[in-house]
């Protein structure tokens, strides 16, 4: 039987795919919370202009988020949550090589 063979990488080339990870966690983590604020928005039973004015956030804006036309302001996001009546947290970790 061959033996394996062994590889090191540059520690570069270990950064990149940590990073790599780190950000597909991320991406993961945000489409939850999205479709999870979509979900109990749909759930309200409101129409796109009452949502607009609990949430502060033009209809235009809340169409193309909800679409996934287009990103949203943190400060929306706040705004979005709290006409739902809900509220998140985020925290800021350091990745670790």
């Amino acid at each position: 039987m061959p033996k394996p063979v062994t590889t090191m990488l540059p520690a570069e080339t270990n950064e990149f795919w940590g990073l790599l990870l780190h950000a597909s966690v991320m991406s993961e983590n945000h489409n939850d919370l999205i479709e999870d604020l979509k979900l109990r928005r749909r759930n309200m039973g409101v129409t796109d202009e009452e949502f607009s004015r609990l949430s502060n956030i033009s209809v235009e804006a809340l169409n193309r988020f909800e679409n996934g036309d287009g990103e949203i302001l943190l400060s929306d996001l706040r705004c979005y949550a709290l006409a739902l009546g809900v509220t998140f947290t985020m925290s800021m970790d350091t990745i670790n090589d």
